[in-house]
């Protein structure tokens, strides 16, 4: 995700896998809530111009093998975090 999908407080992305396999695919649109904003300010990248990514794990330059293999890692990584908080709350049975 890029500066320029963030539009006020609504983040608009098409996913890559969609606009591959359909012509006529509808834009996401997902609400900025204040946790959000707070995360984007405290994480995101300083530089706010439209082409920068909000979250420095990518940047220009990096060839389609290197994306794909940080968009992997950090896959990973989000999914561990996710099932320590998933086992770490009773309502949530694994």
């Amino acid at each position: 995700l890029q500066y320029k999908n963030l539009q006020k407080d609504i983040l608009v992305f098409e996913r890559a896998k969609t606009a591959r396999t359909r012509r006529d695919s509808e834009a996401i649109r997902v609400v900025v809530n204040e946790d959000a904003k707070a995360i984007i300010k405290r994480q995101g990248n300083k530089s706010k111009s439209p082409e920068t990514y909000i979250f420095p794990i990518l940047r220009k330059g990096l060839s389609p093998v290197e994306v794909r293999n940080l968009v992997q890692l950090k896959i990973r990584v989000i999914n561990d975090h996710m099932k320590v908080i998933r086992t770490n709350h009773v309502c949530c049975p694994p």
